[in-house]
Order: C-alpha cells, then structure tokens, then sequence
C-alpha cells in the first residue's frame, strides 16, 4: 500500500512520540504538541489523513478538525481521547462530524494500525473511482465527438434538394454504454433520424425524377404515329 502523509496533534509527549513511532514505519508522519501550529504545519506538510486529540488547549479536537476539513475538504480525521469525561457526549459529536473515527486511549498498536490501514485503503478507492470516472468521462466525450462526426451536414444539397438537419444535445449522460443514457443511445437515435430523412428525400427526389423520365417518355410516344402493316 503507498505510504500515507499522516498529520499527529496531541499536547501529551509519551502519546505523541508513540503514534509517530507506530505509524512512522509505514507513514510519513509529522507531529505537533501545539494544535494552532498544526494549521501551520499542516499548509506546508498537505496530509492526507489526521490524527487529533480531542482535549487540547487553544483548539480542541473538533475546531481543529473543522479548520483543517475547511484547508484541505478531503482529509480523513480520526479524533482520541484519554478523558473519560462525558465520552458517550464526544462519541456522539464524533459520529455526527465528519470525523474517519473516534478512539479512546490508551489503545493498542495493532489497533491504531489497523485502523489507519483501513481508513488510507478505503482513500485509494475513492481516488481510483474518481480517477476511473474521470477516465469514463473523457471517453464519452470522443465517443460523442465520433458520432457527430457521423451525422450529416446541417445544411447540404442531396440531388438538388436542400436539406436541414437539427441535432438535440443533451447535458446529462446516463449509464447504458458510452455516450448512452437509461433510454438509450439518444445521440444514435438522432443519427439514424438524421440519416432516414436525407434516404427518405433521396427516394423522394428518385421518385420525382423517375415520373419525369416516365412522363417525358409517354409524351414522346404520344407524338408518334402509328404504323399501319399489311
């Protein structure tokens, strides 16, 4: 798994040289006692995840977590405590921010690992689906480029007829296939209206033309005598 850039604030020493030193095996991790300059540090380091002490002076846990969601609105926060002070009130507050998660010290190492494993894991995937969107996205877009490269011209002469044609664009894409949408292939149907009614005028205009010839050749017929045998 690539290594994380993992931001650690806790006014506690002991706390926070054992989180660097657990974490610092398979992170790039910087750590602050003070949590105004942690906003400093944190300009200079752009973590990707946090790891805040709820009880600190100056800012606690949840200002500081606001100030750096509102810096930086896709970093991931997990908030600890050593209070046991009003926990279910600060549990609750942590579930209804948007904090990763909430954990209580002293906790075991494997505990904090797992748990940072975790929350960086599920960062990757929401980077590669962002990614993978973003790629999708660029396909539909030279997949609708290609297909309006097929439709006729907007305005063109076919066997001496003028024709106009008009294409629907339509800002929302939908799921089914590139360039399609929930009812289908809007762009293609267009196409294939597009191309029915320039076929349609060119059998019309066949049609005129052929009654002509067939005209044109009664008339001549017409002109002539018949002759008489015998």
């Amino acid at each position: 798994m690539k290594p994380a850039r993992i931001l650690v604030v806790d006014d506690e020493p002991g706390m926070l040289r054992a989180v660097e030193r657990v974490l610092s095996e398979d992170h790039h991790v910087v750590g602050t006692r003070l949590s105004r300059e942690a906003l400093a540090v944190a300009n200079e380091f752009h973590p990707e995840l946090a790891i805040v002490d709820i009880r600190m002076p100056d800012l606690d846990g949840f200002e500081l977590m606001a100030k750096l969601k509102a810096r930086f609105p896709a970093i991931d926060v997990i908030l600890m405590t050593g209070s046991v002070d009003d926990l279910d009130e600060k549990l609750v507050r942590a579930i209804r921010s948007p904090a990763f998660y909430f954990i209580q010290k002293p906790f075991d190492r494997e505990v904090l690992k797992t748990l940072v494993e975790r929350c960086v894991e599920l960062r990757w995937r929401r980077e590669e689906h962002r990614l993978n969107v973003q790629r999708l996205e660029r396909e539909m877009a030279e997949a609708r480029a290609f297909q309006q490269s097929l439709l006729p011209e907007q305005s063109a002469t076919v066997n001496r007829v003028a024709v106009c044609c008009r294409v629907a664009h339509r800002r929302c894409i939908g799921s089914r296939g590139i360039g399609g949408n929930a009812h289908g292939n809007r762009e293609e149907r267009v196409s294939r209206v597009a191309c029915g009614r320039v076929r349609a005028v060119r059998r019309r205009t066949a049609r005129v033309d052929g009654d002509r010839r067939f005209q044109s050749r009664s008339i001549r017929h017409a002109g002539r005598r018949p002759r008489l045998t015998g």
